[in-house]
């Protein structure tokens, strides 16, 4: 796949390229197309792909963003029908790491949780049994991060090796999963020694 995308996005005069596959060429006109690839890997991408493209980086999504989203996903055949109190909103997206994605699963988790209540409209004495029937933690850490937080407050100042040992968790699984969210949200810092 790697080598085809670098042919297909190689310059060439007339800015046409073709593929063949399987016996059969496909033509690729790029005064009539772009390519568009989107990654939140970029460092995973071949080299010499990337230098072919031009890099666009977005900024994330706001709070304000998250929550509109949350709200698109409330409506019903495109029409408002659920709702969220602005503050209260805030207050739940705040949990969500900027996922769009997790959005619209809180929009569903809403849905159902105003179902069961015979309500339109969630509001701030909602929230408290929201969040403890749903099992949210504050800044949205999940129960992995706790409990390595919980490590490193009993430990103090642990390796890598040490928390891996005693929560049982991979090395590579805590620093691919956990350690840079823990990071971000500067709950925990790593030594240059690990």
């Amino acid at each position: 796949l790697t080598m085809a995308l670098l042919s297909l996005t190689n310059n060439t005069v007339n800015d046409v390229n073709s593929l063949t596959i399987d016996g059969s060429e496909i033509i690729f006109d790029y005064r009539k197309l772009s390519l568009i690839f989107a990654t939140t890997d970029a460092q995973k991408i071949f080299t010499p792909l990337v230098d072919r493209m031009e890099r666009i980086s977005l900024a994330p999504y706001s709070q304000e963003e998250l929550l509109e989203v949350v709200r698109m996903g409330l409506r019903r055949g495109g029409v408002s029908y659920y709702d969220v109190d602005q503050d209260v909103g805030i207050r739940l997206v705040s949990t969500l790491r900027g996922n769009p994605r997790a959005s619209q699963k809180l929009a569903t988790k809403l849905k159902m949780f105003l179902d069961s209540k015979n309500k339109t409209h969630f509001r701030e004495h909602d929230l408290a049994e929201f969040i403890d029937k749903l099992g949210i933690n504050p800044l949205g850490i999940n129960p992995v991060e706790r409990q390595i937080l919980q490590i490193l407050h009993d430990c103090g100042e642990s390796s890598l090796t040490m928390v891996s040992a005693i929560s049982g968790i991979s090395r590579e699984a805590i620093q691919r999963d956990y350690e840079a969210q823990l990071m971000k949200l500067g709950l925990i810092k790593v030594a240059p020694t690990g």
